[in-house]
């Protein structure tokens, strides 16, 4: 396949030229994706799970450790979070009566706890320590923090990242079955990022704009190809080459990947040793 025409002679010296675009057109797509993804986000569209009339946690009664994986410390709606529970004593975990619930991180006037709709054992280290998974409910909408209570006027939420992720309190309660009252063991409270699909989309298609501006404004002087799809396949000889375009198309792929991942979960996948 020959990108030049036949009458056009390939160019002999190729170099590298610095001068960027002169409107950087993708990165104002990029930062308009990234603003229609937040306006997208601010309205949760799923129906919010059954809210729990609860007195609250009673922290001084804790007797068991608990603390969440700091990889699933940033979870969407729907995500697992992943909560590590240890006994400071010899209170048996594999018969306790385990509950979680979940409401937005306010400054003032704390809404009502929504208990998780899932619930179940990740692995069970012995009977003083286990790890749950629950899943994140359908919260009501978060209220506005940083940015957004920046443009607001007004914001009651706690966030982080510039307050672009809306901080949820995490109510871990743990009871002794059996007897005739059952016995607190656990009453911790902690916090995780609630982030949003659509903010991570917009993200990826974000990153993918950047690395097309990126290989307008930095390609070498001299190629022939009549866009910069068929440019950046180019070779010397004025040939697409297939080798290359498996390159760029992964590095694409990579890109866009990394920062949905991140946008999502605030870390990339971990590697295992296995």
């Amino acid at each position: 396949m020959t990108i030049a025409s036949s009458g056009q002679r390939p160019p002999e010296h190729r170099r590298f030229g610095m001068a960027g675009p002169h409107v950087p057109v993708p990165m104002i797509l990029s930062a308009a994706a990234i603003a229609v993804a937040l306006l997208v986000a601010s309205r949760n569209n799923g129906s919010p799970e059954q809210v729990a009339h609860l007195e609250g946690p009673h922290p001084f009664l804790t007797k068991v450790k608990a603390s969440i994986d700091p990889l699933t410390h940033w979870q969407p709606r729907s995500g697992q979070v992943r909560i590590t529970l240890e006994s400071t004593g010899n209170a048996n975990l594999a018969d306790a009566n385990l509950s979680v619930y979940f409401r937005w991180r306010t400054k003032f006037n704390p809404g009502e706890w929504v208990r998780t709709p899932n619930l179940h054992v990740v692995e069970l280290h012995n009977a003083q320590k286990l790890t749950v998974a629950a899943r994140v409910p359908e919260l009501p909408d978060a209220p506005s923090s940083g940015l957004r209570s920046w443009i607001s006027g007004s914001g009651n939420g706690v966030g982080e990242f510039l307050g672009l992720v809306p901080v949820a309190d995490v109510w871990i309660s743990a009871r002794a079955n059996g007897g005739a009252s059952d016995a607190a063991l656990a009453d911790v409270v902690e916090s995780i990022g609630v982030t949003n699909t659509w903010v991570a989309l917009g993200a990826a298609l974000g990153a993918i704009l950047l690395l097309a501006w990126f290989l307008q404004g930095f390609k070498p002087k001299g190629l022939t190809g009549s866009n910069l799809c068929l440019q950046m396949i180019e070779t010397r000889g004025g040939r697409a080459s297939l080798s290359q375009f498996q390159i760029v198309l992964w590095m694409f792929l990579i890109g866009a990947a990394t920062a949905y991942v991140m946008a999502l979960s605030g870390n990339l996948v971990p590697l295992t040793e296995r």
